[in-house]
């Protein structure tokens, strides 16, 4: 298994221009062959968004971010409309645990 973690700072005039792309790559994601799970987080910074996904593999989350439909997810997000620059953070899960969900 394959994690990222991605920070989203976004401008204050600009959150929700950053914050709508995140959810059209949540869209994009969710169709991906490979996707275990995908959580979008909101931490303590208003203007700040976490995205968490986990893939089944590396290959399968770099075959996401090139397809055409990645691309046109973010393809209106301009490096301007962040504050600072988005961290990706790439990581091979060596240990997992999780409870079963009981909905």
């Amino acid at each position: 298994m394959f994690t990222v973690i991605a920070r989203f700072p976004a401008v204050a005039e600009h959150k929700n221009d950053v914050f709508d792309a995140l959810d059209r790559s949540l869209e994009v994601a969710r169709n991906a062959p490979g996707l275990l799970a995908y959580q979008v987080l909101q931490p303590k910074e208003a203007n700040q968004r976490v995205g968490l996904m986990i893939w089944e593999s590396r290959d399968d989350f770099q075959k996401m971010l090139q397809s055409e439909e990645s691309r046109a997810a973010h393809a209106e997000v301009k490096p301007e409309y962040f504050d600072g620059t988005p961290g990706i953070e790439e990581l091979d899960v060596v240990s997992s645990w999780h409870a079963e969900a009981t909905a």
